[in-house]
Formats: structure tokens, sequence, C-alpha cells
């Protein structure tokens, strides 16, 4: 195969009817004077697609022209009977390539039909296994005959067919603890175990320890659990316990299971926490949780055995279970108990501090604690894993056709993308996969549709830990002025509400003029434009506000002139913000009807939203104004809060009912 590899390379034979590279595996390498070693086997040759078989000892390879016939394993070929629970099934034979797909012909056919395809998973090493089972099951009591075989590249492989009958699964039995013969328990201990089958009736289990009956629970029959009490006063120390445990149905038992033991005064060993490491983050986030793991080990104190445990709790007195219990998984080869917890932790803007015990148990025999404290914040939008790169936050407006790109938290499987609001897209929403390379998770998404023209609101989330983002966009469609608000004709608006709109690219900078038309007058105002091709108008506080009565509105700016919008002014608005400037330190100013009992103040900057005021008017009555008109002064928020943005301002009264709302766009200075 190798014409010359004096210079360390390999060269492939290659004819026009098949190719093959053979080359160490890396992981196992091939040692002078063994023979043992890995190698990975390319191989082309009844198709044009290349093939990757299974490792081979040493330089073992094989090649062949045709597929491997399919084997079976269940039913094994001296069984001519099958739970009627249990999966046909096998793999392919070792003398030539695996199929791409196995075949099924069924005699008498099953609610699939006649002919069905079988499924194929990999396990270890690329090897290959397949299987099938009815949606209803084997019909119990009913023959079949099943014929299988393999096709690749369209060439099928030899026909291999198995006869059986359907049986009434059979019982089986299984014993968890003690978890291995010769385990050591304390006196304390429960026995556990599981069992599969049919045995769901009371008493389908049965227990001798030492030739006498246990009284056995049969807990979760969905499940199969069944667990036995330790005598009132505990095992009896020492060792020659056995346990002979069978399951039953009426119609047939399982094989019995037996297991050895002794007891002693055997008490937990202490648990570790190793997830999160030491020291800890600052603060962690519900955007990045600590993950909470750790071990349980075996080891010796003073001649006294630790080790075994049958559960692990958390106790956090921060969370609203206050203890919770773990995940434990035995760790065969380590000899190891693993335990892990995955929960919500409780968070605040200013941080709770949780202080979480992990606690081993064997029976009611308890371990040393184990300690760890951490802080819980509420994130940031900047810590928020979810991110977009297509559309950004600074570009408002986007293609018809845009594809939504951005990152999520490493290894985040797929996202949820959907839209606020009425949905536009009959695609929407969509889940979408994720790659992941060494530094981020990403994920896209492109409509095959066309976005209407206007505005969207696009929703991401992802599942826990709970990541969740959203990026607002305009899709322009020809290019115009956008009266935004009042969204649609016909709308009511009151005395100071505000209008806003957008603007086309290229008049970022121009004068806005406002016309508007009211019983035939027309009147023209000039809006706020700052630069961001937004713009806004409201009338003066000073002044009586919109004209009562139907208006029709349009904007000017360049060469553009908005479509009209059409609006009903219905008079003066019960709830209104008043406009700025808003100073740093200063109040806020607004009006609100004499029977409020509760108001809210929100603030966004299109991006995030926050409410820094909330107020009830028990908490407020009697405090003075300082402003002529206005109800009072606003509670001061911290120091320094008041920032640019578009506040609003919500109203209830005491019944509940809404006195309504108002919105405007703050400058702080």
């Amino acid at each position: 195969m190798v014409a010359d590899n004096a210079d360390g390379k390999l060269y492939p034979y290659e004819n026009k009817n098949w190719a093959m590279l053979v080359k160490a595996d890396p992981d196992h390498p091939l040692k002078p004077g063994t023979k043992t070693g890995g190698m990975v086997v390319l191989i082309q040759n009844i198709g044009g697609t290349a093939r990757k078989l299974n490792s081979y000892i040493g330089l073992t390879y094989r090649t062949s022209t045709a597929l491997g016939q399919v084997v079976f394993t269940s039913p094994w070929e001296k069984a001519d009977e099958l739970n009627a629970d249990t999966a046909v099934g096998g793999t392919f034979a070792p003398d030539g390539l695996p199929g791409d797909k196995v075949f099924l012909a069924l005699t008498p056919p099953v609610t699939e039909g006649s002919k069905v395809q079988a499924v194929i998973t990999s396990i270890e090493q690329d090897r290959k296994v397949w299987s099938f089972l009815p949606r209803d099951g084997w019909e119990v009591g009913q023959e079949y005959i099943v014929t299988a075989w393999a096709e690749g590249d369209e060439h099928p492989s030899a026909p291999v067919a198995r006869k059986f009958k359907a049986v009434a699964p059979k019982p089986s039995v299984t014993i968890l603890t003690p978890g291995r013969e010769g385990a050591e328990i304390s006196q304390m201990t429960r026995l556990t175990g599981s069992y599969g089958g049919t045995v769901k009736q009371v008493g389908g289990i049965t227990i001798l320890h030492n030739g006498s009956t246990l009284t056995v629970r049969q807990d979760y029959p969905e499940k199969g659990i069944w667990t036995v009490e330790p005598p009132t006063d505990g095992w009896a120390l020492g060792d020659g316990h056995r346990i002979e445990v069978q399951a039953n149905n009426g119609a047939s038992s399982s094989d019995k299971v037996t297991r050895n033991f002794q007891v002693s005064k055997v008490k937990p060993g202490k648990p570790r926490i190793t997830v999160p490491p030491t020291p800890v983050a600052d603060y962690y986030s519900t955007y990045k949780p600590p993950s909470l793991a750790g071990v349980v080990d075996r080891w010796m104190q003073f001649g006294s055995s630790l080790g075994p445990c049958d559960k692990v709790t958390v106790t956090d007195p921060k969370q609203p279970e206050r203890t919770m219990t773990a995940k434990l998984e035995y760790d065969s080869v380590n000899d190891s108990y693993q335990w892990s917890l995955d929960t919500d932790w409780i968070a605040s803007d200013e941080g709770v501090r949780h202080d979480v015990v992990a606690t081993a148990w064997l029976g009611d025999e308890r371990s040393e604690d184990a300690k760890i404290s951490f802080v819980m914040k509420t994130p940031a939008a900047e810590d928020n894993p979810i991110q977009f790169t297509s559309p950004q936050h600074n570009a408002p407006e986007a293609d018809s056709h845009v594809e939504l790109k951005g990152t999520a938290l490493m290894n985040t499987p797929n996202v949820t993308i959907s839209e606020r609001g009425a949905t536009t897209l009959a695609e929407l929403p969509a889940v979408v996969g994720t790659i992941t390379d060494e530094h981020l998770t990403h994920w896209s998404w492109k409509p095959q549709g066309a976005w209407t023209a206007g505005p969207h609101t696009v929703v991401v989330t992802a599942s826990r830990p709970n990541q969740k983002n959203e990026i607002a966009f305009t899709v322009a469609g020809a290019p115009n002025i956008f009266i935004l608000t009042p969204a649609t004709d016909g709308l009511i608006i009151y005395d100071h509400d505000m209008i806003n709109g957008s603007l086309p690219i290229d008049v970022k900078d121009e004068q806005v003029t406002i016309i508007d038309t009211c019983d035939g007058n027309e009147l023209v105002f000039s809006a706020v434009n700052n630069g961001d091709r937004r713009f806004h108008y409201s009338p003066p506080t000073s002044g009586g506000g919109w004209r009562t009565g139907t208006h029709s509105l349009v904007a000017k700016a360049g060469h553009y002139t908005s479509d009209p919008r059409r609006f009903t002014v219905a008079g003066k608005k019960l709830v209104v913000l008043k406009e700025g400037p808003l100073y740093e330190h200063g109040s806020i100013k607004f009006e609100i009807p004499d029977n409020w009992d509760r108001f809210v103040i929100e603030w966004t900057d299109g991006k995030v939203m926050e409410t820094p005021v909330t107020a009830l008017k028990k908490d407020v009555d009697g405090k003075p104004s300082e402003y002529p008109n206005y109800l009072f002064k606003v509670y001061q928020p911290p120091a320094g809060y008041w920032k640019t943005g578009t506040y609003t301002l919500k109203c209830w009264g005491a019944d509940g009912k809404s006195l309504g709302e108002d919105s405007r766009l703050l400058t702080v200075v």
C-alpha cells in the first residue's frame, strides 16, 4: 500500500474501483513488538461515498464489495419468545460494510404496516445498532416472522429472518441497596430496588431475609421502585445477612436475585462541594447561575468506616423549599458517590446571599456538613447571554428578508424565536439549533417569507438558565416618513399626548415639521429631532394642548411627506407627565386625579426597561407639593438616577381600575 515511506508520509493505494487510507489512531499509537493499537480505516468501493469502519487490532484490516448482513441480537438465536414490550434489534455482520438503512418485512403486519424501517443508532467507536418496536407493542400470543436486510448506496444486503412468539412481559427485579455483594450498610438503612414487567399489583414483590419474609412497600408502580424499612431497632450488627428478592404477576415469576451484606455502625462520608470551585465569584446571576455539585467519598477515621450514603440534602434558608434533595449517583470506578443540585436561586438587584449547607445521610445518620456561600444578583443587560449581531440595536431599520443572528450561553442546544405582539410571519415561533465553537454558541434564522413593512419586536429565548432578550427594528419598505404613534388611523388621544415617528436614512438631521388640520383649520409645529432618525412632538404643557375634535396630521422633512394620520382628541387627559427638562437630582412633574390609589413610573431607552418609582397614596398623603397645580413631589429616587429616555406614568384607582397613562421623552440636563 505504501510505495515509498522514506519521507515519512503515507500514500494510499488507488485504482478506479476502490481506494483505502489506513492511519494509526493518535490516542492509541502502535508500539514496536506489540499487537495492540487503534486504526482508522476509510474505504470507498460499492458507491461514491467514503465510509468509516470500526477500529481494528494492530494492522489487521479488510475490504468488501458488499454490505454485511444484519445480525439479530433480540430475539437471540436460541430464543423463540420475545416480550411484547421488547424491540427486535441487532448489529451488522463484521465481514462487510454496515448499511445506511435497515428494513423489516413483518408477517403478520403491525400498526405501522408490513414493511417498516428500523432505527439505527451509534454506540462506542461508531459501531451501529438497529432496533424496532411497534407503537402498540407486539400482540401477546401472536407468532411473528421478521425478515431484515440492510441497504447502502441503494445496494441491499442478503436478508435474515427470525421467528418468535410475543409473550406477556416477564417480571424482573433488581436490588439497589445494598449496592453490591458484601456491601456494608448501617443499622437504619432502607433496602431498595426496582422492578419491571407487569408487576403492578400489591404483593408482587417478595423478599426473604435470612429465610423470613419482609414487608415490602411498592413505591411508584409506574416507575417500579420497592423499599423495605429497617426493623424498629435496626438491622443486627455483623455479617451473615442475606436477602432473596423475586417478582411475580400471577402468571410468571422473575429470576431470584440474592445479595449478602454486613451491618455495622457506619456513618456517611463527609460530602465535598466541588462546584462552584472556591474561591467563588463575587456574584452570580440568573443568566450564569452556579451549578452545585460534589462527591461523598468512602474513607476511614479513627478505625470507623465512613462512605455509603442514601441521599444528600442541600439546605438554604433563602430558598422557598429551604431543604432540597440532590441527585445522587454511585461511581463504581472510584468507589464514591457523586451528587448535584439544579435549581433556580433567588436573586435581587442588591444581591441575595445564599449560605448553602450540604449533608450526606445514611438512614437516620447524618454526616458532617459541607458549606459554601455565594451572592445572586439580578443580571445587568450587558450580562445577558442572548445577544444580537444582526440586526443591531444601533441600526433600527432592517431589510424585509433580514437574517436574525446572535449568541447564547455556551453549549445552549437551541433557541426559540418569536414575535411580540401580532405575529406577521406564519413561520414564527421557530425553534432554531445552535452551533458552538471554542469561544461562543451561535444561532441564526432567516425567514422564507418577508417581514411586513413597519415596526417589529423579535424575542429570542432559551431554556435554563432563563435566557431571554429582544430587539426592535423597522422594515421601512420604500423610503418615507412614518408616524408610529398614534399607531393607526381612528385612535383616540388626549390633549397633551405625544406624536412619534421615524425618518428615512437620508434625512437624519433635517428639520421636521408637523402640519395638523382640525375642522378645516391648519396649524404648523416643529418636532424634536435628536438626530437618531426619530422625531417627537407634544403640545406645550402651558397651553391648552391639542384642539378637541378630529385631526388629520402629516409630517414633513427634506423632500419627504408622511401619509396622513387621522385621530380624535377626546379632551383633557387625566394622567399627564409634564415636559422637561429633567434634572439629574431633581423631581419629575406630572398630574394625576385626586382619586388615585397607586402609580408607577417606568423608564426605557429602547433596549432595557426599569421602574424607578412606585408609590401608594397611603404612603404620600399629606406631603406638600413643590409645584403649583401639581399633586405632590415624587419620592426622590437614588441620587443621580434620572437619565435620558422615555418615561411612562401609569395610575390606578382604589378599585384597581386604570385611570390612564402617559409617556414622554425626557432629557436629563
